[in-house]
């Protein structure tokens, strides 16, 4: 038997939520179906150590996208095609491929300088500076803008494109906080670690994997105890909480992953050494080279080896 809801039921969340969708869906046909524009910008590395670190952050980002974004809408541009003309080129065909109700994601994993005056991505040829950021947002007549930047002095566009409709999440909380960065790390895995997904809906929104990274950054500090030297933001002048709406992945088919022992340890091992390296750069004053060299070729032997079994077991290449 199918008792009726009473009117106090009617009125809780739950309802309203139904009612809500139902009259979406009724008003759908009448709606141009929105597309989100993606762009995921590689800066150079400088060191071996940080070139493996940003490749790695824009392999798990990049497959994480293509889980939720159209590929045709999708363009990565690694540390080889990241150049000041390429972003360019790609601003020029989403202001001539979009219409008002599209939505545009960018993401800019690297180094970054900030002189007082101006904000600088490092990439090959020109630097992709705050007024190039600025100028080609403005050419976009789309509603949603988002721009996470996992760089050093990220922070410095908080000012600088203050007064721009567009979310904004650095890894910085100003320019002046000029040393290479944790957050991008923690945040490109994020995108496919259960925990992030705090609504347990099987997806990982914006606003959860920079929470999650935001939370991995301070503890990494407080274990190694350490002062923290970034201090991730998140600004929303629009006012349209895009960051909690954009979902950056899916988990659904990755869930047989999460939960082998062994992947699991391996990781475990492969972050404890991440944090001996970072530890011992930090440490580096004092040091003799030969002593510095010695430990770093170390742990970067390990760190392949670890890597190697992990990389085996995705695959499923093992015996």
């Amino acid at each position: 038997m199918v008792v009726a809801p009473s009117l106090g039921a009617y009125m809780s969340w739950r309802w309203l939520r139904f009612f809500v969708i139902g009259f979406t869906f009724l008003l759908t046909p009448l709606m141009v179906v929105a597309e989100t524009h993606a762009l995921l910008i590689q800066g150079l590395g400088g060191e071996a150590w940080y070139q493996r670190q940003f490749d790695e952050q824009v392999e798990l980002i990049g497959e994480s996208l293509k889980g939720v974004i159209d590929e045709a809408h999708l363009t990565i541009l690694d540390v080889s095609a990241a150049r000041r003309e390429a972003v360019v080129e790609w601003f020029d065909t989403v202001a001539t491929g979009s219409v008002e109700t599209d939505s545009v994601l960018i993401i800019m994993v690297g180094h970054g300088t900030f002189d007082g005056q101006e904000y600088k991505f490092n990439i090959s040829g020109p630097d992709l500076t705050s007024g190039d950021i600025r100028e080609n947002l403005d050419r976009l007549a789309v509603q949603g803008k988002v721009l996470l930047n996992t760089s050093s002095s990220s922070g410095a566009l908080l000012e600088l494109l203050s007064g721009e409709s567009t979310t904004l999440l650095t890894a910085t909380k100003n320019g002046n906080e000029r040393n290479a960065t944790r957050f991008g790390r923690f945040f490109a895995r994020a995108l496919g670690d259960t925990g992030a997904d705090l609504d347990k809906n099987q997806k990982i929104s914006l606003q959860e994997a920079f929470d999650h990274a935001e939370r991995a950054t301070s503890d990494f500090y407080d274990e190694e105890g350490l002062l923290a030297t970034e201090h991730a933001q998140l600004s929303d002048s629009s006012g349209a909480q895009l960051a909690a709406r954009m979902t950056l992945a899916n988990l659904g088919g990755a869930e047989s992953l999460q939960h082998s022992p062994e992947l699991t340890q391996l990781i475990e091992e492969r972050d404890q050494i991440d944090r001996e390296v970072e530890s011992l750069r930090l440490q580096r004053i004092g040091m003799s080279d030969e002593d510095y060299q010695f430990v770093f070729q170390s742990l970067m032997l390990e760190l392949i080896s670890v890597q190697d079994e992990i990389e085996l077991l995705e695959r499923g290449d093992v015996e």
